[in-house]
């Protein structure tokens, strides 16, 4: 399923930036295509949302790096962290959806 493919690319650009403190090449036009990829497919309107929620802890953490802000960064790495942890749960093994509680 494209969707999977997406999803774990958007995993991976954040896991990258949680663990490098820095937004990697591509990582909102991943984390687009994973928003658009999932309106497609007609998921859950709460599987959208924790899409768009990256792309803000995304912005969030940019910020946080050009303002120097030690504070910022790190809250915005727990946001990016819990967000991708929220959106893994969100999907099981074969991709299919499973409800959130949001």
């Amino acid at each position: 399923m494209l969707t999977d493919h997406i999803l774990n690319n958007v995993r991976q650009v954040v896991g990258e930036a949680v663990a490098n403190n820095r937004v990697p090449a591509g990582a909102f036009g991943a984390i687009q295509g994973a928003s658009s990829a999932l309106r497609d497919e007609g998921a859950d309107r709460a599987q959208i949302r924790l899409t768009e929620d990256l792309s803000v802890a995304m912005l969030r953490l940019e910020w946080g790096l050009r303002k120097r802000d030690e504070g910022a960064i790190e809250r915005a790495r727990e946001q990016l962290q819990a967000i991708s942890d929220q959106l893994s749960y969100a999907f099981d093994a074969g991709g299919a959806a499973i409800p959130l509680d949001s």
